[in-house]
């Protein structure tokens, strides 16, 4: 995770009375952007122990942000077409619904149907 991108960064004190089991919360505000992300995480790091009467046992606590822009309705979709053997060409679109960060490629090729490769159209990859 980016720090402003994905979750507010922010550093203070804790400050602690000596009492067991004395917890206190450090919130870290996340970015809901419309982007679709794999996992991201983030860590809270615990340091400078003003006491030396006690250790600092697990100084990294992690955040894990789960993205909630993906979903069965984003991804790639490719038309259908039909033409006539006259037009001599034939143009699929393929088209992307959601915001993928960073871009990214995908492969295609042609494969047979009833229609025959070099017979009925050229082979594409």
């Amino acid at each position: 995770a980016i720090a402003e991108d994905d979750y507010q960064s922010q550093s203070g004190t804790l400050t602690f009375a000596g009492t067991t089991e004395e917890s206190h919360p450090i919130t870290v505000s996340i970015a809901d952007d419309t982007l679709i992300e794999p996992t991201e995480s983030l860590y809270v790091n615990l340091s400078n122990l003003s006491t030396t009467l006690i250790g600092i046992n697990d100084s990294q606590g992690e955040i894990t942000i789960q993205d909630n822009d993906g979903g069965a309705d984003k991804g790639l979709t490719i038309s259908d077409m039909t033409v006539n053997e006259g037009d001599g060409t034939a143009t699929v679109q393929v088209t992307l619904t959601g915001n993928v960060q960073g871009g990214f490629s995908v492969d295609y090729q042609t494969a047979d149907g009833t229609a025959i490769a070099e017979d009925d159209y050229q082979s594409q990859s």
